[in-house]
C-alpha cells in the first residue's frame, strides 16, 4: 500500500475491517495498491460528510465514486472490478475535490482493498457431527488460505429443502445447531470462502437425532423430562394457579423450549398478562403461528395455541422467544407453564361405582386404571329420570368423592365420567341410587320430658340431691322458680333408659354472680338430657367434661362471664341443639365464646395427658346466639368429625381482640351447614389455624349453605386453610360483593 500526500485514522471503530478507516483532505491525494490478479475491490465507509474519488486502473481513469449517503455504513464494496488479464496491475483512488451536494466535505476514505481471484479454496477436512443433549456440535479442521474469509453452513432436514444457517468467521472451526428435531435425519454442508467470493466443494457430515423422550397423549408440565430447552429460562414465582405451581420464562430472543410427542394434537399452555410479549410457535421446524401473550391482567393456564389436525405419527412443537412486543407491553419476554398433548381416544371407564349417604354428603368410590392422559373424574348427580348435571370433579389420583351438596331428604342417582386432556370423555359408569336422610341432629326436646315417674323438685338442696341419686331411666322436673348454686351431675343413664333433667322457661338456674363458677356441670356421665329450662348469672352455664351421649337443649342462657355452653376433655357425641345464648363474655371478653369445643393446645398438658382434647363427633343444631363477646361457636385443635348445623349468629357483639368470625372450627372433618349470620366483622365461617406449633389440624373441613352479612366485602364469607382437604360449597351465599371463599368453591 502506497500514499501520496496527508492521510489521518479517522477514529477506532470495529465496524471497519481492521478497525479503522482513513482518510484524507486534500485535493489530489492518493492511495495505491499494485496487486498481482485479475480481480480487485476498494472498501470504504460511506456517510453524509464524504466526497467523491476518482478511481484509476494501470493509471487509466477508470469509475468515479462518489462516498456520500445518508447515515454512515461500514466496509461497503464501493469499487469492484474482476475482468483484468492475468499479470500485474496498480489500483489508484485519488481526492477529487469533488462532493455531492448534500455533502459538506469532498473528504475521502480508504478501509482497504481486496485482491481478486477465481481459484476456490480447498475443501473443509474432517467435519464431524456430535449429538449433546437436545443440540449437535459440528467442528472442522481449519483452512490454511491466505485469502480466506470465512466458512459458510448449510443443513438439509429429511427430505425437506436445504436452509443456510450463518456464516462462520474464520478463526472459528465449530457450531452449535440448537435447532434439532429429535428423530430427524440432519445433513449438515460447510464451505470455505475466500475474499473474492470464491466457494470450496462442499464438506458433508450425516447425523441421525436421538429420538429422545417422545411424549404419548396427556399433560406435561414445564419441569417433564420431555421438554427440551434451549438458552436461558427461568422459574417465574411459585403460584398455585399455575399448572404444576410455576411457569418458566425466557429474556433472550432466540432461546426456544420444545416438546416432541406421538399424537394428532398438541396445545401450549402458559400465563397471559401486562409484561409478555410475542413468541413463534413451529410444528416440526416450520412456522405455523405466533402468539401474543400480553393481556391486561394476569391469566392462568391459557390455552394460548392448539392444534389437531396432524399427521398419525411424531411431531415436534417449538416456541421461541422472536423479540418482539404488543405495543402495551414493556417486554417481549414469553413464559411456558406446559404442554397437553391431544388425542381423540376416550379413557376407560369407571367400574365398581358404589355410593352411600354419612354425615357430609353423598360418599362415592369407584376403580378405574391409571393413565397417562387423565385429567380428572367428572361426577354428575339427577334425582330418578331428571336431567344429570356435574356436581364436581375428582383428581386423577382419587377414587372417591363426596357430594357435599346433596339435599337432604331425597333419592339420587350418581354417574362418573373419565375426562382426559383432550376433552374426551369416557361412558359413564353405573348410576347406584343413594338416599339422604333428614337433616342430621335430631335431638331430644323438652317437649318430650316424661311425665310418669318424675321426680320434682322445688329447691336448689332437692336438685342436687336428685341429681346425686338419679338412676337410669330416672326424670328429675323442676318446678317453676329460682334454683342458686353449684349443680354437678356425676349420674350416668344408658343408651335405651337416659337420664332426663327437665325445666320450662320458668325454671331459673343461677350461680349469683358471673364470676362463681359453673351453674350445671356433668362431669364424666353418658346418655343425659338436659333440656328446658333457663340458666343465667354463671361464669358457664353448662359444662360438659368427659361425658358422652349428652343432650343440652331448649336452655335459655344469658349473662355469663365467660363462655355459655363449653364441652371438654373428650365430650364426644353429645347434641347440643335448640338453645337461645344471649350475652357472654360479662367479665372476660376473650372467653366470651357462645359454645365452645375443646381445649386449647396450650393447656392440653394441663387437662388431656399432653394428648389432644378429642371431644370428637358432637353436633351443634339450630341454636340462636347473639351479644357473644367471642365467636359464637368455636371448635378447638384437636375435635373431629363434628356437625354445626342451621345455627342463627349475631356477631354485633363481638369485642374480643382478634375474634372475626362466627363460627371458627381449628378442628378436623367438622361440617359446618346451612348456617345464617349477621353482623360479622370479616369472614363470618373459618377452618384455619392460629397455633404455630398444631400444623396437624384445620383440615378436612366442609362448608355448605352457609350465608351471612359483613360490612368487609374484601374477605371471603369462608376463610380456609389451603391445600389441606377442606372443602367450600358453591352454595355459600356471602354478602353483596363479597367472595364465596379464599379457595375454588365446589
Amino acid at each position: 500500500m502506497r500514499y501520496s500526500g496527508t492521510w489521518e485514522t479517522l477514529g477506532a471503530d470495529t465496524r471497519d475491517y481492521g478497525g479503522d478507516v482513513v482518510r484524507t483532505r486534500t485535493t489530489g491525494d492518493w492511495a495505491q495498491l499494485t496487486f498481482n490478479s485479475t480481480g480487485v475491490r476498494w472498501l470504504a465507509r460511506t456517510g453524509p460528510y464524504f466526497g467523491i474519488a476518482q478511481v484509476y486502473i494501470d493509471n487509466q481513469p477508470v469509475a468515479t465514486v462518489d462516498l456520500y449517503s445518508v447515515s454512515t455504513q461500514y466496509q461497503q464494496t464501493v469499487y469492484e472490478t474482476t475482468n483484468l488479464s492475468a499479470g500485474n496491475h496498480t489500483i489508484r483512488i485519488e481526492r477529487i475535490g469533488k462532493k455531492n451536494a448534500s455533502s459538506p466535505t469532498s473528504d475521502i476514505l480508504l478501509d482497504g482493498f481486496d485482491v481478486l481471484d477465481k481459484i476456490a479454496p480447498t475443501s473443509v477436512t474432517n467435519l464431524t457431527a456430535a449429538s449433546r443433549s437436545s443440540v449437535v456440535d459440528l467442528s472442522w479442521a481449519a483452512n490454511t488460505e491466505g485469502d480466506l474469509s470465512h466458512y459458510s453452513i448449510s443443513k438439509k432436514v429429511g427430505d425437506s429443502s436445504s436452509q443456510d444457517l450463518l456464516d462462520i468467521e474464520k478463526g472459528t472451526t465449530n457450531y452449535t445447531d440448537a435447532n434439532v428435531t429429535p428423530g430427524t435425519n440432519i445433513v449438515y454442508t460447510v464451505r470455505a470462502v475466500d475474499t473474492s467470493g470464491n466457494q470450496s466443494s462442499p464438506s458433508t457430515v450425516n447425523f441421525n437425532a436421538p429420538l429422545g423422550r417422545v411424549a404419548a397423549s396427556g399433560r406435561y408440565d414445564n419441569k417433564s423430562p420431555e421438554v427440551q430447552y434451549s438458552g436461558t429460562w427461568e422459574t417465574l414465582g411459585a403460584d398455585t394457579r399455575d399448572y404444576g405451581g410455576d411457569v418458566v420464562r425466557t429474556r433472550t430472543t432466540g432461546d426456544w423450549a420444545q416438546l416432541t410427542f406421538n399424537s394428532t394434537g398438541v396445545r401450549w399452555l402458559a400465563r397471559t398478562g401486562p409484561y409478555f410479549g410475542i413468541a413463534q410457535v413451529y410444528i416440526d421446524n416450520q412456522p405455523v403461528a405466533t402468539v401474543d401473550l400480553y393481556s391486561v391482567s394476569t391469566q392462568y393456564q391459557q390455552t394460548v395455541y392448539e392444534t389437531t389436525n396432524l399427521s398419525a405419527g411424531n411431531h415436534t412443537i417449538r416456541i421461541e422467544r422472536i423479540g418482539k412486543k404488543n405495543a402495551s407491553s414493556p417486554t417481549s419476554d414469553i413464559l411456558l407453564d406446559g404442554f397437553d398433548v391431544l388425542d381423540k381416544i376416550a379413557p376407560t371407564s369407571v367400574t365398581n361405582l358404589t355410593g352411600s349417604d354419612n354425615r357430609l354428603g353423598s360418599q362415592l368410590s369407584w376403580s378405574a386404571p391409571e393413565q397417562q392422559d387423565m385429567r380428572r373424574f367428572d361426577i354428575s348427580r339427577r334425582t330418578p329420570g331428571g336431567q344429570w348435571a356435574i356436581v364436581g370433579s375428582a383428581d386423577p389420583s382419587k377414587r372417591s368423592y363426596i357430594d357435599i351438596e346433596a339435599p337432604y331428604n331425597g333419592n339420587y342417582q350418581y354417574r362418573v365420567e373419565s375426562v382426559d386432556w383432550s376433552g374426551n370423555r369416557s361412558i359413564g359408569a353405573s348410576q347406584p341410587t343413594i338416599t339422604r336422610g333428614a337433616t342430621p341432629g335430631s335431638m331430644s326436646r323438652s317437649s318430650q320430658c316424661p311425665t310418669t315417674g318424675a321426680t320434682t323438685v322445688r329447691t336448689a338442696t332437692e336438685l342436687q340431691s336428685a341429681l346425686q341419686t338419679a338412676n337410669p331411666g330416672g326424670v328429675i322436673r323442676l318446678a317453676p322458680g329460682t334454683y342458686q348454686g353449684y349443680f354437678l351431675m356425676q349420674r350416668s343413664g344408658t343408651l335405651s333408659s337416659p337420664i332426663w333433667i327437665c325445666g320450662s322457661s320458668d325454671t331459673i338456674l343461677t350461680r349469683g354472680s358471673t364470676s362463681a363458677g359453673f351453674a350445671v356441670h356433668l362431669e364424666g356421665v353418658h346418655d343425659v338430657i338436659l333440656t328446658g329450662m333457663t340458666i343465667r348469672n354463671a361464669t358457664q352455664a353448662v359444662a360438659l367434661s368427659g361425658s358422652t351421649r349428652v343432650t343440652v337443649s331448649d336452655l335459655r342462657i344469658s349473662n355469663t362471664g365467660q363462655e355459655a355452653i363449653k364441652l371438654r376433655y373428650n365430650t364426644t357425641n353429645s347434641r347440643i341443639g335448640w338453645n337461645s345464648i344471649d350475652g357472654t363474655g360479662k367479665v372476660e371478653a376473650e372467653y366470651g365464646e357462645g359454645i365452645y369445643v375443646g381445649t386449647s393446645p396450650a393447656r392440653w398438658c394441663e387437662y388431656t395427658n399432653c394428648q389432644p382434647d378429642a371431644s370428637d363427633g358432637n353436633f351443634i343444631v339450630r341454636n340462636t346466639i347473639k351479644n357473644t363477646t367471642a365467636d359464637p361457636i368455636e371448635v378447638k385443635q384437636g375435635s373431629k368429625n363434628g356437625v354445626i348445623i342451621a345455627n342463627t349468629l349475631d356477631g354485633a357483639g363481638l369485642r374480643a381482640a382478634g375474634v372475626t368470625s362466627l363460627i371458627f372450627v381449628k378442628g378436623n372433618g367438622w361440617l359446618v351447614r346451612d348456617n345464617v349470620g349477621t353482623n360479622s366483622p370479616s369472614s363470618a365461617f373459618a377452618a384455619n389455624i392460629d397455633y404455630a406449633p398444631q400444623p396437624d389440624w384445620g383440615k378436612s373441613n366442609v362448608f355448605v349453605g352457609n350465608r351471612a352479612t359483613s360490612p368487609d366485602s374484601t374477605r371471603p364469607l369462608v376463610a380456609v386453610r389451603e391445600n389441606v382437604g377442606n372443602r367450600v360449597g358453591c352454595s355459600n351465599k356471602p354478602g353483596s360483593g363479597q367472595p364465596i371463599s379464599n379457595i375454588a368453591c365446589g
